[in-house]
């Protein structure tokens, strides 16, 4: 007979003394005495190990409930790929009856060019006690499986995730991201972006650089001052304080000097927005020289009493037609930019 723990003992004999016994030779008294407290010992045991057992029930059914209806899904593989466990997330994930998946290889689960993949992938989790994740593909999704060797070496535990939808967002994002570069490259209006915080250039497009005859690489670190676009430090500064205030500021007929001394007439939008939570300032820049009804400043004095119009301006009128001036000129307009002529043709 097993030996009971002192204190096993000790509340069994407590527990006895409470009952009468009979009156028996001393002998049978000690040897009923002894089956007695055994009796007690085994029905306290008895009650105790029912109530684990009700505890661990609980925590079984609590640990089925976890990994049945986790959000991912779960698998048991040997050496070989043979599915041992699956839950039922995991069965869901590729298509199957839980009962029939159980003894099936898992290999023939994937698309059949994901096997000769994963088949590497399942010896390296054998291989090593690290943990080891990759993306396969299953007819009509693809998940990434995470696995990791069993402490046996006999078996392995596998994690699935479906990732169908982040890799159509990714690639969504990418196709994006394309579209934009090539319309950022391809425009036919400067573009600028500008780091809000140092108020300097990090991009510029190619029509930015061929406007101002600066490389790209001039072009980042400047300030939009330092390029010509506005008159000074101060300028800059209030202009970085509208936009701070009003996401948005508008500049009509600014004039602007290339790098080669080219003067042009330019229209600036600047907009302050958030790109993944990161401040940016996009500066569009447009070149208005062409269309502007004082194009031809460049090449001849302005008269106040007449207007003045590019040679292939649809506003000039012709020498047979009898028109009214809408638009005179300035000297303090023209006077931004120089002429090189002295006389009216």
């Amino acid at each position: 007979m097993k030996a009971a723990s002192p204190a096993l003992r000790d509340r069994a004999e407590a527990r006895l003394r409470k009952k009468s016994a009979p009156k028996l030779p001393v002998e049978s008294q000690r040897v009923l005495h002894e089956l007695q407290v055994h009796q007690v010992e085994l029905e306290m045991q008895n009650i105790e190990l029912q109530e684990v057992r009700g505890r661990m029930e609980v925590l079984l059914e609590q640990y089925t409930d976890i990994y049945d209806f986790a959000p991912v899904g779960y698998f048991t593989l040997t050496s070989e790929g043979i599915i041992q466990l699956v839950n039922l997330t995991g069965s869901r994930l590729v298509g199957g009856d839980r009962a029939k998946l159980v003894g099936r290889s898992f290999g023939t689960l994937l698309a059949s060019d994901s096997r000769p993949a994963f088949a590497t992938f399942l010896k390296q989790v054998f291989a090593t006690q690290t943990k080891q994740s990759g993306e396969f593909r299953l007819p009509h999704r693809t998940v990434n499986l995470e696995a990791q060797r069993s402490p046996n070496g006999h078996e392995c535990r596998v994690m699935m995730v479906d990732v169908t939808d982040r890799i159509q967002v990714e690639k969504a994002v990418r196709l994006s991201e394309m579209r934009y570069r090539r319309l950022f490259e391809t425009a036919h209006d400067g573009v600028l972006l500008l780091d809000p915080g140092t108020r300097k250039i990090t991009d510029a497009n190619p029509f930015m650089t061929q406007m101002l005859d600066y490389t790209h690489d001039q072009l980042v670190g400047k300030e939009l001052f330092e390029i010509g676009l506005l008159k000074d430090e101060t300028a800059s500064r209030e202009m970085f304080r509208q936009l701070k205030r009003q996401h948005e500021v508008r500049y009509e007929d600014l004039p602007l000097q290339s790098k080669s001394g080219r003067h042009q007439e330019v229209e600036v939008v600047a907009n302050l927005y958030a790109e993944s939570g990161v401040p940016v300032i996009q500066c569009n820049i447009r070149d208005i020289t062409v269309t502007s009804p004082c194009a031809n400043w460049r090449s001849r004095p302005c008269n106040a009493a007449s207007p003045c119009f590019p040679p292939s301006s649809p506003r000039r009128p012709s020498a047979s037609m009898s028109w009214t001036p809408s638009f005179a000129c300035s000297r303090s307009m023209c006077a931004r930019w120089p002429c090189s002529r002295t006389s009216n043709p």
